[in-house]
C-alpha cells in the first residue's frame, strides 16, 4: 500500500474519530441527543436514535459503550404506546419510531414491545409508511412518503420481521422511484436522503435492479455540487450501495466533508429539514430547519466516511 494511500486512510479515520469524539461531548446526561428548534421544540428520540444508530455502525462500537446504553435507556424513558416521537410531547411517528428500532437492534434488540406489529401499524395497503397515523389531523404528514417508507423498511428488517412485510416494503418502494432516477423527499429539501435510504433498503431486502441503479447512478454524477455536508453524505451513501466507491463523484463528496469539516469536529448545520403544510400535498416554498447542535449533520457524514472508508479498503483488498 502506497504512502499516499496511508495519508489517505490515516486523514479519514482522524476525521471520523474526531466526529465521534464531538458527537459524545454534545450527549445530555439523561442520555439524549436533543438537537434542532421547531416550533415543536428540540428533537429528543429522533435525533438520538440517529446518532446513536450512526455510533453503534462504527467498527469502533466498543469505545462508545457507556453512552450507547444511556442512550438505549433513555429511549426506552420515552416511548409510548404505539412507538416515538420527534420528542416526548409530540405524536408518535414512523421516522423516529424506525430509526429508534434500527439503533435497538443494534444494540441488542431490547424493544419493549412487539417491534414489526409496532411498524406495520405506519404501512398503508400499498406497503409505503405514512410517518403519522391520523390524517384527519395531520393531513400531508399522513400519507405516504418515499423518505420514511425505507427507514421503516430497514427496521423492519433489523428487528427481522416477516420476509413478507419486508417485500411488500419493497415493492412499494420500487413503484415510489421516479422515472429520473431519485426519489422524491418529503421532509427534506433535497431528494438525495429520500434515494440514499431507497438504496440502502432495496441493496438490504434483494438487491437493486440494474435498470434503478444505472438510472440512479446517472442522475447522481448530475447533481450540481451539493449544498451542505448533509447533501454531501447522502451523495457518498446512495454512490456506495451502488458500488461506486472508486469513482471521482464518490471521491468529491469525501473530499467535501473532509474541507467542511469545522475546528471543533463537527460539521455546519445543514438547513434541509422541511415541516411542511399539513394541509397541502406538495411541499411548496418553506423555510428549511438546520440541525443548529450540528448532530445531524456530523452523524451522517461520519457514517458516510466510515462505510466509505470499509469499503474502499475492502476494494484495495482485493486489488492487491
Amino acid at each position: 500500500m502506497s504512502n499516499r494511500m496511508d495519508l489517505r486512510i490515516h486523514n479519514l479515520r482522524d476525521s471520523i474519530s474526531k466526529a465521534q469524539t464531538f458527537l459524545l461531548s454534545c450527549q445530555n446526561q439523561e442520555g439524549f441527543w436533543r438537537d434542532y428548534s421547531l416550533p415543536s421544540g428540540a428533537s429528543e428520540a429522533w435525533t438520538t436514535a440517529c446518532v446513536g444508530w450512526s455510533l453503534a455502525s462504527a467498527p469502533n462500537r466498543q469505545d462508545f459503550t457507556m453512552a450507547l446504553n444511556k442512550a438505549m435507556n433513555a429511549l426506552h424513558s420515552i416511548r409510548g404506546a404505539k412507538g416515538w416521537g420527534y420528542n416526548r410531547e409530540t405524536a408518535t411517528d414512523a421516522d423516529s419510531t424506525a430509526w429508534a428500532f434500527r439503533f435497538l437492534a443494534k444494540m441488542g434488540g431490547h424493544f419493549g414491545m412487539d417491534a414489526a406489529a409496532t411498524l406495520k401499524h405506519y404501512l398503508s395497503s400499498s406497503g409505503a409508511a405514512r410517518t403519522f397515523l391520523d390524517i384527519k389531523r395531520f393531513g400531508s404528514w399522513a400519507l405516504e412518503h418515499a423518505d420514511v417508507t425505507p427507514v421503516v423498511g430497514m427496521a423492519l428488517i433489523a428487528v427481522e420481521a416477516d420476509t413478507a412485510i419486508v417485500n411488500r416494503v419493497r415493492q412499494a418502494c420500487l413503484d415510489i422511484w421516479k422515472a429520473n432516477g431519485l426519489w422524491p423527499s418529503f421532509w427534506w429539501t433535497i431528494d438525495s436522503y429520500s434515494t440514499a435510504r431507497n438504496l440502502e433498503f432495496l441493496s438490504a431486502s434483494g438487491g437493486i435492479p440494474s435498470n434503478i441503479g444505472n438510472s440512479t447512478w446517472e442522475s447522481l454524477i448530475s447533481l450540481k455540487e451539493p449544498g451542505s455536508p448533509f447533501e454531501a453524505a447522502n451523495n457518498l451513501m446512495a454512490a456506495i450501495s451502488l458500488g461506486k466507491i472508486q469513482t471521482d463523484f464518490s471521491v468529491r463528496q469525501v473530499m467535501i466533508l473532509l474541507e467542511w469539516q469545522l475546528h471543533d469536529s463537527s460539521w455546519p448545520s445543514s438547513p434541509v429539514l422541511l415541516v411542511p403544510e399539513q394541509k397541502e400535498r406538495t411541499i411548496g416554498d418553506y423555510t428549511p430547519y438546520g440541525d443548529c447542535m450540528h448532530l445531524m449533520s456530523t452523524s451522517m457524514a461520519a457514517h458516510a466516511l466510515n462505510c466509505y472508508l470499509l469499503g474502499d479498503l475492502k476494494q484495495q483488498t482485493l486489488v492487491l
